[in-house]
């Protein structure tokens, strides 16, 4: 919420613009040094946005290395688009699988990496016939001449998986449990410290069937792990599940190839490690590798399936070789995006990182990234800043960039170097941000405070022509017009004086003259605000002043404005001129009124206040220890902050041409301030606006008991026999009319509301020939009441008639379907007039 106050000498904000200098060197070091923290901060918590862009960083600089020679170490059996044609949709049938397997096994590899997962058995095999036929028709099946073992195409396969060193594809789960039986899986036998390692245990496993998989020497999981963005750049290589390591399928690939039955974990300056024999793989503490890719799909030797079956192939491309099979095929939905390839299969990515083992190419990602990037991001800021503050020269700016710039530069160096990632978008994001920010804050506020004396004085100047072109005014207005109103005020005094206190017509020419002096306050009024008057000051007691106030403001504001009072029982008296209070109060509540042209809650309370009791009254610095408080507040559509910093200037508003002139808040704070009081001002788009104005307190006032005056009566006019329903919320102008439509004739039905009205007319429509509507009631509303009105009969003829009417509302009101609109306050001959148009057939309603 936004707040404007007035203490001694101006608003708050002007109060500590004076005291504090936001671009002095010491607060834009604070400034960055906070800002620094929230960066490093938001670092700290690592949000994906942020991952993000890290990640492209590291895309690029990968990228820019990925030229590297083609690896001759491992070959790749690519079951691809071009052999399931040829061979057929996948699954393939085992035996046929055996066949590619012994084809490459004749070759002598040094070790096959088998990356398809064969968890359900092959319906195809002889025996599973010969159990379908028993179990589903009680009938025993024979063949003769079958070689033996192939009655099993799952045990044959497994058999012929047997005969080489084979690495085979599980499943690890972490979400369900018992995928599968028990798998003949052999756990790694890793040392070393082990402590580091934070990896989730996985619930459950899914294996190759029982007779592929005990034909494989060392099974390793083929899951793979994506980042936020879906692009894979890390290799997990460790899973647990029952308390117990498991290696990946790559890492089995390589136990079996290297012969190396043990694994190690150690740690260096970067993290842990994990070593396989003489070679190192860096590891994080999830146990992945980070990868180095080496182009797209183009650094390995290359079989298609198809050619291994045919033997359409050198067997020396293969002899002491890994050989990895799986499927590039989009439908076998092994595909991966990564840092080079938009598709790589899940196989080449199993040979890139046994590429990165064989070669010691592996990237290295610290453990303690975190730490660095979010100390490094909050000295970059720290640094950008107490440059800025040295100065605000070129040179000075120059370094600050080229301090933001360091860290790129340093990580692009440490990278190529050392292939050692360290992340940069939070050093860069943090120092930019401040450099922009902190510069532009100096330069906005040096050029302000350039220009604070130079437009202060202007406005001086102005302000003092344009009070004194009022006071002119004011002045010339003020001598004519208070003229007029004295002649007719004495007019109305003689005859008054000529008349008893129960004449008739007494209590609208008592009526009269109380807006003759209401209007003669108006002008005394615009004389103090040109300063051309002085206040007259006395005891005042400011619930009387409200009562009065909201009395005339009842008569004026719209009906679906609510007015509600919250005034303090005991509330002690001020020393004021109670026309200013009234005028504060009028100003005050007509703005609240214009706030919400939809309707809403006014609300005006008083209380008692000590300041050495209030926060806000002692920050002002007051003297007095007692005041009323005052609080003004609607439920309209607020004010902004550049709204609310020049309310109170004289000729500032927001309203239209002809409804606003500027003066009003203008005269409220001089009022306030000649009487030593305080006001302040909250509010906020959307949520409405409260004032409160601290009025210094003197000793208990007694109150004087409201006065009411009696609504006048209308003069009674003639008129035919015709039934004519009323329907006004106001009891006195409702009897009234009625009154004076019966002495000519009518017959007259009271409604005192438009629910009310509905009904009515609805009980009896064949009666009645017209409806004299009121606008503006409570609940329904008249605009409402005539629609449902002319539901119930399109052909009835409604006079609108209306004190207050925006120009729009009235005209949708015409356009519905009234016949006529007569204006409050009128004349009785005016409204038989009108009566006798429409009846007489003159003006039917407007949609015909």
């Amino acid at each position: 919420m936004q707040t404007t106050t007035c203490p001694k000498n101006g608003s708050v904000c002007e109060y500590l613009w004076n005291r504090q200098d936001l671009s002095s060197p010491k607060n834009i070091l604070i400034l960055g040094i906070v800002l620094s923290l929230v960066w490093g901060l938001i670092v700290w918590k690592d949000p994906i946005w942020l991952k993000n862009l890290d990640n492209i960083f590291f895309d690029t600089l990968v990228r820019f290395r990925s030229n590297d020679p083609p690896s001759d170490q491992t070959v790749l059996v690519d079951v691809d688009d071009e052999s399931l044609i040829a061979v057929g949709q996948w699954p393939w049938l085992r035996y046929r699988l055996a066949a590619m397997v012994n084809n490459l096994t004749v070759a002598s590899p040094a070790a096959l990496g088998l990356g398809i997962l064969f968890s359900e058995p092959d319906r195809t095999s002889w025996s599973t016939l010969q159990d379908t036929f028993k179990r589903e028709f009680d009938l025993e099946i024979t063949i003769s001449g079958l070689p033996r073992g192939m009655e099993d195409n799952d045990a044959y396969f497994g058999h012929t998986l047997a005969r080489t060193r084979t690495a085979g594809a599980v499943f690890f789960s972490h979400q369900f449990e018992n995928l599968d039986h028990v798998c003949n899986m052999r756990p790694l036998d890793i040392k070393g410290d082990l402590s580091g390692l934070q990896m989730p245990e996985a619930s459950g496993i899914l294996c190759n069937v029982p007779a592929i998989q005990a034909g494989l020497e060392i099974s390793g999981f083929i899951n793979t792990e994506s980042d936020q963005d879906g692009i894979l750049r890390r290799m997990p290589l460790l899973a647990k599940y029952a308390g117990r390591f498991y290696p990946s399928l790559s890492l089995a690939v390589l136990i079996l190839a290297t012969g190396e039955s043990t694994l190690h974990i150690d740690n260096d300056i970067f993290g842990p490690r994990l070593r396989l024999g003489n070679r190192s793989i860096p590891i994080d503490r999830q146990g992945r590798a980070l990868l180095r890719f080496h182009g797209t799909n183009n650094n390995f030797h290359h079989l298609s399936a198809l050619d291994v079956l045919t033997e359409n192939f050198d067997p020396a491309l293969l002899r002491n070789r890994i050989v990895l099979m799986g499927s590039s095929a989009a439908g076998l939905m092994d595909l991966h995006q990564t840092a080079t390839a938009k598709a790589m299969p899940g196989f080449e990515i199993n040979a890139v990182f046994i590429h990165n083992t064989l070669s010691a190419s592996h990237y290295r990602e610290p453990i303690w990234i975190s730490v660095y990037t979010t100390a490094s991001t909050i000295l970059a800021g720290i640094i950008v800043s107490l440059l800025l503050c040295l100065s605000t020269s070129v040179l000075i700016s120059t370094g600050a960039v080229l301090v933001v710039l360091l860290f790129p530069l340093a990580s692009m160096i440490l990278f190529w170097g050392c292939d050692v990632l360290l992340t940069t978008a939070g050093p860069i994001l943090a120092g930019g941000s401040l450099l922009v920010l902190l510069s532009t804050i100096m330069g906005i506020t040096i050029r302000i405070k350039a220009h604070t004396e130079k437009e202060k004085l202007k406005m001086q100047l102005i302000n003092a022509q344009k009070l004194e072109s009022v006071g002119r005014l004011a002045g010339g207005v003020a001598h004519d017009f208070n003229n007029l109103l004295q002649v007719i005020g004495g007019n109305i005094q003689l005859l008054l004086q000529g008349r008893l206190a129960n004449h008739p017509e007494a209590a609208r020419l008592k009526t009269i003259s109380a807006s003759i002096d209401r209007a003669s306050q108006l002008v005394r009024q615009l004389l103090l605000f040109s300063r051309k008057a002085e206040a007259q000051l006395q005891q005042v007691d400011v619930n009387h002043e409200v009562k009065n106030t909201v009395k005339m403001l009842e008569r004026t504001i719209p009906k679906m404005i609510t007015v509600e009072l919250d005034l303090a029982p005991s509330i002690w008296s001020i020393q004021a001129d109670p026309v200013q209070v009234e005028q504060v109060l009028l100003n005050l509540g007509g703005n609240a009124v214009d706030a919400m042209p939809e309707g809403g809650t006014l609300t005006i309370a008083t209380r008692n206040i000590a300041s050495d009791e209030n926060f806000v009254l002692r920050q002002m610095e007051t003297e007095p220890k007692h005041y009323v408080l005052m609080v003004v507040s609607d439920t309209g559509s607020g004010m902004d902050k550049e709204t609310l910093a020049h309310i109170f200037e004289p000729f500032f508003t927001t309203k239209e041409v002809g409804r606003g002139t500027g003066l009003g808040l203008a005269s409220v704070y001089g009022i306030i301030k000649k009487h030593g009081a305080h006001v302040l001002c909250d509010s906020e788009p959307g949520k409405g606006t409260t004032f409160m104005i601290y009025w210094p307190a003197i000793k208990d006032l007694d109150r004087d008991t409201d006065q009411t005056v009696s609504a006048p009566a209308q003069k009674p006019a003639r008129g035919n026999a015709q039934t004519i329903m009323v329907v006004d919320d106001e009891k006195d102008i409702g009897e009234l009319t009625s009154e004076a439509l019966q002495d000519f004739g009518y017959t007259v039905l009271l409604a005192a509301s438009g629910e009310e009205a509905v009904a009515l007319y609805d009980q009896q429509k064949a009666s009645i020939e017209m409806v004299i509507l009121d606008l503006n009631m409570p609940g329904m509303g008249g605009h409402q009441c005539l629609r449902e009105l002319l539901k119930l009969n399109p052909d009835v003829r409604v006079l609108i008639s209306s004190g207050y009417s925006a120009a729009d509302q009235l005209k949708e009101t015409m356009q519905t379907g009234a016949a006529g609109f007569i204006g409050k306050p009128y004349q009785l001959t005016e409204l038989l007039d009108k009566v006798r148009e429409i009846l007489s057939g003159q003006n039917k309603n407007a949609r015909q």
